[in-house]
């Protein structure tokens, strides 16, 4: 079933499957990029219960208290915050969050920076296919 919330801040698409899967999982993705978040949700939607986009950085705390996912997504290309420090800040505030930072490229300096920030996966876009099986990992 899908379903499309539409507001004039943000669009968040819920997808759910059945519950035929043992090990599914439920994610928030924060992504400015339509046609990317589209691709991103086709690439782990056949392995989750539940994907959240959330457009508006600034709704990121709300969706993830009021959805309590699995795992935090967070593209790094925001345009109006950085994304080290949202995710530090998320990290801080809830200790328990698993997120992972995607990046346009492998970057062994934004790794290292995601690495210091506690995050638990830094996922280059170039590796994009093999995003579901790096995520179960830290779920």
């Amino acid at each position: 079933m899908l379903t499309l919330i539409k507001s004039k801040t943000q669009i968040i698409i819920f997808i759910q499957s059945n519950k035929q899967f043992e090990n599914t999982l439920k994610f928030l993705l924060l992504n400015e990029n339509e046609i990317f978040g589209n691709y991103i949700k086709t690439l782990i939607s056949n392995h989750c219960d539940e994907c959240i986009e959330v457009k508006d950085f600034a709704n990121l705390n709300f969706y993830y208290k009021n959805s309590s996912p699995d795992i935090t997504l967070i593209d790094i290309n925001l345009k109006n915050v950085n994304a080290f420090v949202l995710a530090s800040n998320l990290k801080k505030k809830y200790p328990k969050a698993k997120i992972a930072l995607l990046a346009d490229y492998e970057d062994k300096t934004l790794q290292k920076k995601s690495d210091q920030i506690g995050v638990d996966a830094f996922i280059p876009k170039e590796n994009i296919f093999e995003i579901y099986n790096r995520l179960k990992v830290i779920s």
